[in-house]
């Protein structure tokens, strides 16, 4: 894969979404008045970009629409940020070289195919790493672990480092909802054991999926 600066929800490529629902048809219409969804789009709103929240309104990048934010939700969000700011690896990477909600598209070969693929990244810390936060339920690492390879965040770093040939580490940092709002983190390295293993399971996948023609470049 390539990686070049495209608008992420205009292109008309492979997303990671897409591959882990599978064959499975998307809902319609805006999940974000889920309070988990909304936690974590203000979560990520407060930590990435904070211009997406404004007068007690939250901007759904994906629908194109202001929604109303629950004050509770927001001052939750809140908590879990400063939690975050005060995180020695998180302070340590912001120091260097990044940018917010990195945006990135790509080839990947498949089927006799090569399609079209995108990826959007929290933060692109460049030449170093690229960072994915989590908002979780759970309160110790351990719990938090299972939670993310049972999510398949591990899998989402994957496509994520392979749309940045540049970049060897991917990093996954999560934040408890439950106060103290502990700060958990999980990485992994470019052609690690865990790296191939993953990607391989992802090849499988992607080569199972329906459609694929239509992001055929």
């Amino acid at each position: 894969m390539t990686n070049k600066k495209q608008n992420y929800f205009f292109q008309n490529a492979l997303s990671w979404s897409r591959i882990k629902s599978g064959n499975k048809q998307k809902s319609n219409g805006s999940l974000s008045h889920l309070p988990a969804i909304q936690i974590g789009s203000c979560f990520d709103a407060l930590s990435t970009n904070p211009n997406f929240i404004y007068k007690g309104m939250l901007f759904n990048e994906s629908e194109n629409l202001w929604e109303a934010l629950d004050t509770e939700v927001l001052e939750l969000c809140v908590s879990m940020y400063i939690s975050l700011c005060n995180y020695p690896l998180w302070k340590a990477l912001l120091k260097q070289k990044h940018s917010f909600q990195e945006e990135g598209l790509g080839t990947y070969e498949v089927n006799g195919m090569t399609i079209k693929t995108k990826c959007k990244l929290d933060v692109y810390v460049e030449g170093v790493a690229i960072i994915d936060l989590k908002t979780t339920k759970e309160v110790t690492e351990e719990k938090f672990l299972e939670s993310m390879i049972k999510s398949q965040y591990d899998r989402q770093g994957v496509w994520y480092l392979e749309h940045y040939p540049n970049v060897n580490t991917f990093v996954c940092i999560g934040v408890s909802k439950t106060a103290p709002y502990n700060v958990f983190t999980y990485k992994f390295h470019r052609n690690s054991e865990v790296y191939l293993s993953v990607k391989n399971k992802i090849d499988k996948k992607v080569a199972k999926l329906q459609n694929l023609e239509m992001y055929e470049v």
